[in-house]
């Protein structure tokens, strides 16, 4: 199978290509830059390229493509920026309707769109939402990654085709652990987290492993075709569960205290007119507790009912891998 990936050099992407190449495919990488060398297996074609408009280039990548799995997008940042919120449009909505665009003039089999369960938004009234629920972006990356799946379903229904999938992905954890999941690592490895609340608020992941089972299945099972998957391990864990799940790899006890929510968020308001003041405040306090104590549980149900997608990694096991014990 020949494959394309773009957006490969970041968290997912590496793991990605080199299980495509491990099991005999043939594998193209778009990214922005190029990769630092050895970050891919020998045989892989590296090509530069900007999604949002260079066309030509990516022609020539897509030229005779069985798949395409589009990774490339621009990730949360808080508090972006007016140049930012130019960006994330260019590059989730722009630039995705030019891979669409692109994978369909060259005949591309399949074309499997990473998107995010963060279009739900947090969960309210103890609900546990599916695809068939309400779309409900908080931030402008999820906002755009709404646009994103619109416009490129939008370019395939036009010309009465639909060679895609949609995936939206749990929070990912894995060796190459990026963002919120990296820092929470950290500060318990050094002892420096204490949770606030009592950390009953649910959380939806899968581990990178599977991730990649998952998003290979899709790129081939007849019946994903046209369709929009949550992808998850199948469980919805508490905070409290992820945090033990951590400890547990790093060798580490979990915290035994917590603070209660109430008082701190009574606290965040002037913590945040504080840091204003000093210009250290690229994150508000606020959001970093809503954030902490947010709750997000999605059902991934109907990937495995309908394409019998089986996870093998349990929380305790993925955190172990991602962390090397």
């Amino acid at each position: 199978m020949r494959v394309v990936v773009t957006g490969a050099t970041g968290m997912i992407g590496p793991q990605l290509v080199q299980h495509l190449v491990s099991n005999g495919h043939q594998v193209r990488t778009i990214s922005r830059r190029l990769p630092e060398k050895g970050l891919f297996n020998k045989g892989v074609r590296t090509i530069q390229a900007d999604i949002c408009g260079d066309t030509k280039l990516m022609r020539h990548a897509f030229a005779d493509a069985d798949v395409v799995f589009h990774l490339a997008a621009k990730l949360h940042v808080n508090n972006p920026s007016a140049d930012l919120k130019t960006q994330y449009h260019q590059v989730n909505v722009r630039g995705t309707e030019n891979v669409a665009q692109t994978a369909y003039d060259c005949g591309v089999e399949r074309l499997v769109h990473f998107s995010t369960i963060n279009v739900y938004g947090p969960c309210r009234n103890n609900e546990t939402v599916s695809e068939k629920s309400p779309l409900r972006p908080q931030t402008l990356y999820a906002l755009t990654k709404v646009e994103s799946e619109e416009a490129l379903w939008d370019i395939l229904r036009k010309k009465r085709r639909s060679s895609a999938v949609v995936l939206r992905m749990a929070a990912v954890y894995g060796p190459r652990l990026q963002g919120n999941y990296k820092h929470l690592v950290r500060a318990l490895k050094y002892r420096c987290f204490w949770p606030v609340g009592k950390g009953e608020n649910r959380r939806t992941l899968i581990y990178i492993d599977d991730l990649i089972r998952g998003a290979l299945l899709a790129a081939s099972h007849p019946r994903a075709n046209g369709v929009t998957f949550n992808l998850t391990d199948g469980c919805i864990h508490t905070f409290n569960d992820i945090v033990q799940s951590i400890s547990f790899a790093l060798g580490r006890k979990p915290p035994t205290i917590y603070f209660p929510e109430q008082p701190i968020r009574y606290l965040s308001k002037p913590t945040d007119k504080i840091l204003h003041l000093f210009g250290a405040n690229p994150i508000s306090f606020s959001r970093f507790l809503d954030k902490l104590v947010e709750d997000v549980a999605v059902s991934g149900y109907k990937f495995k009912n309908e394409l019998g997608f089986q996870p093998r990694y349990s929380l305790n096991q993925g955190w172990q891998k991602a962390i090397g014990r």
